[in-house]
């Protein structure tokens, strides 16, 4: 909810969402909050999500 609120006072302005992604539904729900993207550095790191998933996300949303 606060992010959503967050990108639409953005005016057009790109929002990257920080802080937080647990999970590759942690992305997708981001995504549908409109974020131009996410920083998921420690996600990453701590092996939570992994290439596999982050294929399958933007092949997910390719085709939406």
């Amino acid at each position: 909810v606060r992010l959503r609120s967050i990108v639409a006072r953005a005016g057009g302005r790109r929002v990257i969402a920080a802080g937080g992604v647990r999970d590759i539904a942690d992305i997708d729900a981001i995504a549908d909050c409109g974020a131009a993207g996410a920083l998921v550095a420690s996600a990453l790191h701590e092996k939570r999500i992994g290439q596999k998933e982050i294929a399958a996300f933007r092949r997910r949303r390719r085709s939406l």
